[in-house]
């Protein structure tokens, strides 16, 4: 069973990362969190709305994605001094969105909550690896594609139903 690296102390990274922070490194980082944001924020929404959730739903779902994998990122960064992130699947927003239409909020919820200690388990035994090892390329690529295909063909929706927009 493998265990998870040990890292470094977390106020000894914070004091490095202050040392080190620069206006370059800070740009770039607001740009790179305006692109993995705002685009990705989106497809949430368009699902969330797919799915029949609330705004105040729709807005928790927001919540938890970046604000828990922020949580999460910079946690994960400064333990270990790399970039670390921790994301949410956006073809798993895609697939949620519709899948919302057969289940409960709360059945969903479940189900990610399963997923996500099962996950941990896989990563943090170093089974993970070995599962993704295992799984050809093509067919990885296949099941994002497949996930995605929907909603790409669904951008092309509007402009048949209104085309003078």
């Amino acid at each position: 069973m493998a265990i998870m690296e040990k890292g470094y102390p977390l106020g000894q990274s914070f004091k490095q990362m202050l040392r080190d922070i620069n206006p370059a490194g800070v740009g770039t980082g607001l740009v790179a969190t305006l692109f993995s944001t705002l685009g990705p924020g989106v497809i949430v929404l368009n699902s969330a709305k797919a799915g029949g959730l609330t705004d105040p739903q729709a807005v928790s779902w927001l919540l938890a994605i970046y604000g828990f994998g922020g949580l999460a990122t910079m946690f994960m960064s400064l333990k270990y001094r790399i970039p670390v992130v921790i994301a949410y699947s956006i073809p798993g927003a895609v697939l949620l969105g519709k899948v919302l239409m057969n289940f409960t909020i709360q059945e969903a919820v479940g189900a990610y909550l399963l997923v996500g200690v099962v996950t941990l388990i896989l990563t943090v035994t170093g089974l993970i690896k070995k599962v993704v090892d295992n799984i050809p390329v093509p067919i990885m690529l296949g099941m994002v594609g497949g996930v995605l295909f929907s909603f790409g063909v669904g951008l092309f929706k509007p402009s048949i139903e209104q085309p003078a927009i």
